[in-house]
């Protein structure tokens, strides 16, 4: 979809915040220490747009999702949908909101309740839409499983019954069923094999279109992702490190986290993968990100004092490189390069 950067936003994440205190290292658990799963993050999603967040586990994509579904609460920081603010709703209103912001998980087993039919599975989402009668509730499920390409006269099969790809399709006609006009896809492909990965990829881009949906897609994988999203977030250690419409993420990644998440896309030309391979490995394998400065800073093969001590903004280079409607990069070793070179 071709989206220009004055697009409105449907949905607005400031300064999300989400830190969750564990229990530490003494022998009674004692002692805790904070875990900053999601550490001041901003972003934007315009409606119809599909916008792609990315990293490596653990670097907070799920949570970020999470909370701005309230599936979990906040720490701190605001989430607003189409002008509503998401985290000052009481229960009531929040349950109302919910039927426009929905949720496909990425076990497509574990989703669901194994001692429901997929009928009752799908009609529960169809009631809370006003649905009443057990003839309109079984014709819209009908018409939902159409719509996700399963054959028809599978409402009253269980879920274990179902192969992985196919119970992934249910969980996406569960979540269509209340008609929402926001998605958050968490990592809805990894559990599956890469032929069916890519035929749920081409559903969701067929679904996207028809039905105008506005979805935050979480992957670790960009190979995924590039299919699929207008812009991508690039994320690590609760941080967002690159931001940029997807063209100009692959043709000109800034940050070294986003170079060496590319270098790690199989490729099928063995004297490509073996030079992407060598970018890749200068890179010092340290897992733990910096709860100060750069989170990327103890495995960046650039890194200077100051990224172990100070945060780098995320600045703003669209203007710095050809054809970008939006390219963002939070990087000490960017921002001296562009300034030193003085690139127009």
């Amino acid at each position: 979809m071709e989206l220009s950067r004055s697009a409105a936003p449907l949905l607005e994440v400031k300064d999300l915040v989400k830190h969750f205190r564990v229990p530490g290292g003494s022998l009674f658990g004692s002692d805790r220490s904070t875990v900053r799963a999601v550490d001041g993050i901003s972003f934007t999603i315009a409606a119809g747009e599909t916008l792609g967040l990315v990293g490596e586990s653990g670097s907070g994509k799920s949570t970020t999702g999470r909370l701005i579904l309230r599936l979990i609460e906040a720490t701190s920081g605001g989430c607003t949908f189409d002008g509503v603010d998401v985290f000052g709703l009481a229960p009531d209103a929040m349950r109302s909101l919910r039927r426009q912001m929905q949720i496909i998980f990425q076990d497509p087993y574990g989703a669901f309740n194994p001692r429901m039919t997929i009928g009752r599975i799908i009609g529960e989402a169809l009631e809370l839409r006003g649905l009443k009668t057990a003839q309109e509730r079984s014709a819209e499920t009908d018409r939902l499983l159409a719509l996700v390409q399963m054959p028809p006269g599978i409402s009253n099969r269980y879920p274990h019954e179902f192969s992985g790809g196919q119970r992934q399709r249910i969980g996406i006609a569960r979540a269509l069923a209340v008609d929402p006009r926001f998605i958050v896809a968490d990592e809805p492909v990894s559990a599956l094999d890469v032929s069916t990965q890519a035929e749920i990829v081409n559903l969701l881009l067929d679904l996207q279109t028809r039905l105008g949906l506005t979805v935050l897609f979480i992957s670790h994988d960009l190979s995924v992702v590039r299919i699929l999203a207008d812009r991508i977030a690039v994320m690590y250690g609760g941080k967002i490190l690159e931001l940029a419409d997807t063209q100009s993420l692959f043709a000109h990644p800034l940050q070294p986290y986003t170079q060496e998440l590319l270098a790690a896309i199989p490729e099928p030309d063995p004297s490509k993968a073996h030079a992407k391979r060598d970018a890749a490995a200068q890179a010092v394998d340290i897992t733990s990100p910096s709860s100060v400065g750069c989170p990327y800073a103890g495995r960046c093969p650039y890194t200077m004092d100051i990224c172990r001590t100070v945060m780098p903004l995320l600045e703003d280079y669209s203007d710095k490189i050809t054809e970008s409607l939006e390219h963002k990069a939070a990087c000490h070793k960017v921002a001296g390069d562009f300034s030193a070179v003085g690139r127009p």
